[in-house]
């Protein structure tokens, strides 16, 4: 099944907008330095506001990858002897989420993702391929 998720784009509109605030207000004394880092930085925003990220729970692995304007720029394929563990964790008050930590690489961290059966399936994946999983104890207190 595909999950996908989107960046959390309150936020980064809301620095986006500060940003944009602070180079309106430039005084004569100010480096052009900070300009240019501020553009990198607006230019930067911009492209966060618009990546997407997909995992697709298969039977034998995971693909997990990120577009933006649904050009494909990274995408990683997951097999279960390349996983050293699950870890399970809470996340805010009321969400579950979970890392899926890797021999080599960047682990892959799954929250906020939709639909929200997500963390049953990597549950299910892991019990399927005896990947071995941590539950934290915040984690656990969500399942009661």
């Amino acid at each position: 099944m595909v999950y996908t998720v989107k960046t959390q784009r309150s936020i980064l509109a809301f620095l986006l907008a500060m940003n944009t605030v602070s180079m309106s207000f430039e005084s004569e004394g100010t480096s052009k330095y900070i300009f240019y880092f501020q553009c990198v930085l607006q230019i930067a925003i911009l492209i966060g506001l618009f990546i997407k990220y997909e995992l697709k729970i298969n039977d034998g692995y995971l693909t997990y990858q990120m577009s933006l304007f649904s050009i494909k720029f990274y995408k990683k394929r997951i097999t279960p002897q390349q996983i050293k563990r699950m870890k399970f964790v809470r996340v805010g008050w009321l969400s579950k989420g979970a890392i899926v930590q890797v021999e080599k690489g960047i682990n892959i961290r799954v929250t906020h993702y939709t639909p929200k059966t997500v963390i049953a399936e990597l549950l299910d994946f892991a019990h399927t391929h005896d990947i071995a999983i941590l539950k934290t104890r915040d984690f656990l207190i969500l399942e009661k």
